[in-house]
């Protein structure tokens, strides 16, 4: 492999080792995948090739910093480096330009870049460690600890409250910045299908989700009116596009609705749309209510830092 320092071939006893152990490691890979190694044995070799790949992993991202070191120097090196790393692992530009940030921030941050070193720590959970530790540098041994004995989500959540807590808002300042970050992003992916998700604050997240509750409803008692079943991640799919169409124009019996669809917010306050005598008592919906926001997929809500959001 050539080295984007000299640009020529890096000859060395470091370079000679690991070729000759890689050679042995591909021996014994290749035994053990022809199925040299089940139940008792393999469950011994798990932990050993976890502390593998974690050495590798480390390994990866400090000796792919110093290969890159002198072009990171320059204006807009970060770039060419992660192109030039990323086309020598097989990985993604950003995935490269995380391990940067890795390195940069153990800078300030010894015992992390120990640990991650050492094989104690896979990437993922150094990453999490080190943002806690930038915001909170006095949480670095509590994260170091965590991070030895709890599963990794709880590391990340930990993680996520240790950087929110250092940001010290008030709960209307926080509300200010979900404001101020508000997103809304759609594309379409490379199946064809359409998708996308937003970000905004409680406040105009609740009346996101209120809207879309209510056109919830109406879809439900459509739905059952006309014997079709739907699941609630489908309805609030249809709500959202329901909303669209009748904010350009559109009207709620165009679209197939009878007025007994229509929850009580949703009903004109005047005459009647549909055309034809309703029976004011009449409420199908009733019976057995409409479906409420729950936990299926699909379903609005709030991050742990109580932004409303939603990814599609």
């Amino acid at each position: 492999a050539s080295s984007v320092v000299d640009g020529g071939p890096a000859d060395s006893a470091l370079v000679e080792r690991l070729e000759a152990l890689v050679g042995l490691f591909d021996v014994f890979a290749d035994d053990v995948l022809a199925g040299g190694a089940a139940g008792r044995e393999a469950a011994v070799l798990v932990p050993l090739i976890a502390r593998l790949e974690r050495r590798a992993s480390a390994l990866g991202v400090v000796v792919g910093g110093r290969a890159v070191a002198a072009q990171r120097r320059e204006v807009g090196g970060d770039r060419v480096a992660a192109e030039w790393l990323a086309g020598q692992t097989g990985g993604s530009r950003r995935d490269a330009e995380g391990a940067f940030s890795l390195l940069d921030g153990f800078a300030a941050h010894g015992a992390v870049r120990a640990g991650f070193e050492a094989g104690e720590l896979t990437r993922q959970q150094a990453e999490l460690v080190l943002a806690a530790a930038e915001a909170d540098p006095g949480c670095e041994g509590e994260m170091l600890a965590l991070a030895g004995r709890a599963p990794v989500e709880d590391l990340a959540r930990e993680s996520r409250r240790r950087v929110r807590d250092a940001r010290r808002e008030t709960p209307e300042e926080r509300e200010v910045r979900h404001r101020r970050n508000r997103r809304l992003w759609m594309q379409v992916d490379d199946d064809g299908a359409f998708t996308g998700g937003f970000l905004t604050d409680t406040m105009n997240g609740a009346v996101l989700q209120g809207s879309v509750d209510l056109w919830t409803e109406a879809l439900f008692r459509r739905d059952r009116r006309l014997g079709q079943r739907n699941n609630n991640a489908a309805r609030r799919m249809d709500a959202l596009v329901v909303m669209s169409r009748i904010a350009a124009g559109a009207t709620p019996a165009e679209l197939g609705f009878e007025l007994s669809d229509l929850p009580a917010a949703l009903r004109p306050q005047e005459g009647d749309w549909i055309g034809e005598p309703v029976d004011p008592g009449r409420d199908a919906a009733d019976e057995a209510g409409p479906p409420g926001v729950d936990g299926s997929p699909g379903a609005p809500g709030f991050d742990d830092d109580r932004a409303s959001t939603r990814r599609g």
